[in-house]
């Protein structure tokens, strides 16, 4: 049964690359963000960089950018197996600073 190791509200600071989880036990996960409050002028990138090697260097794994009003409010990443550490952020590039719920769901569990 999937599980939800991590969740919350982010508010976002313009051009600034915001953590939300960094995740060390090994597992199948994804992304979830909620991009309800994102309106015409508004970019997001969602991020998530992981590491091929336990004393490896994270490096960027997927990358999504939004822009503008969403159709479709949750976004979710593909799923991401982590073996040894994986980073998931969120920046909001353009627009007012917005709040995002984000959630990450463990979905080998």
């Amino acid at each position: 049964m999937p599980t939800q190791p991590n969740n919350g509200t982010q508010t976002a600071v313009i051009d600034t690359e915001h953590t939300l989880a960094t995740i060390t036990t090994a597992g199948v996960y994804e992304l979830a963000v909620d991009t309800n409050a994102m309106v015409a002028g508004d970019t997001l990138v969602l991020r998530i960089k992981d590491r091929v090697l336990t004393g490896g260097t994270n490096r960027l794994t997927y990358s999504a950018t939004y822009a503008n009003a969403q159709a479709s409010f949750i976004k979710k990443s593909p799923p991401i197996v982590v073996l040894f550490n994986c980073v998931f952020t969120l920046e909001q590039q353009d627009g007012t600073g917005r709040n995002f719920p984000w959630c990450i769901n463990k979905i080998d569990a």
